[in-house]
C-alpha cells in the first residue's frame, strides 16, 4: 500500500480513484486518507463498501453503469488524477481507464498477477502513465513505524495475532 502512495506521487487535495475494496484497496484508501488525499473507494460488493464507511473512507461507490457519473461529479468534471486498480478486484479494467483523467497515472496493485486485458487505445488517446506495484520491498520500516504510532487502525480488519513466544 504504501508502495502504491509513494511510486503514484499522491498528493494533498487529490482525488484518487480506488477499485477494489479489498483488504488492499482498503488499506491503500486509509493511507489515501492519512496523506490528505481525498479517495474514491470503488467495489462491487456491498460488504466492502460498509467495511470501508466504517473505517472512515468518505467516498464509496458501487461499481456499475453510474460509475463515471459519480465520480465526475465528485471531482468537478476532471475525473480522478490517480487511478489504482487492486488487481484481485473482479473489476474490469476499462473502469480504471474510464475513470482517469487526461495525463493521469493508473498504477495496478496486488500480489497476484491475473490475466489482465488492459484497453491501450484509452490509455493512448488519454496519454496515460501505467505503473506496477507487487510488492512492498523497502517499505518494511516506514510501515512499521506508522502501525508503531497508530497512524494506521487496522482494527477493522480483524486480524489475528499470535503472540511470538523467542526462538
Amino acid at each position: 500500500a504504501l508502495a502504491a502512495i509513494d511510486k503514484l506521487d499522491i498528493s494533498k487535495g487529490e482525488h484518487v480513484a480506488v477499485i477494489g475494496g479489498g483488504f488492499i484497496g482498503l488499506l491503500i484508501s486509509m493511507l489515501i486518507i492519512y496523506y490528505q488525499g481525498v479517495p474514491i473507494l470503488i467495489d462491487g460488493k456491498e460488504s466492502n463498501l460498509d467495511r470501508a464507511r466504517l473505517a472512515g473512507v468518505y467516498y464509496n461507490l458501487f461499481s456499475d453503469n453510474r460509475l463515471e457519473k459519480e465520480v465526475c461529479e465528485l471531482t468537478g468534471a476532471h475525473m480522478a488524477q490517480k487511478v489504482i486498480y487492486v488487481t484481485d478486484s473482479n473489476i474490469n479494467t476499462d473502469v480504471a481507464l474510464k475513470l482517469a483523467s487526461h495525463n493521469a497515472k493508473v498504477g495496478f496493485v496486488g500480489f497476484s498477477s491475473p490475466n489482465l486485458k488492459v484497453n491501450f487505445n484509452v490509455a493512448m488517446k488519454k496519454q496515460l502513465e501505467f505503473c506496477c506495484i507487487t510488492n512492498g520491498y523497502g517499505y518494511t520500516e516506514q510501515a512499521i513505524n506508522m502501525l508503531a504510532n497508530k497512524a494506521i487502525d487496522l482494527g477493522i480488519f480483524k486480524i489475528n495475532t499470535v503472540k511470538y513466544d523467542g526462538c
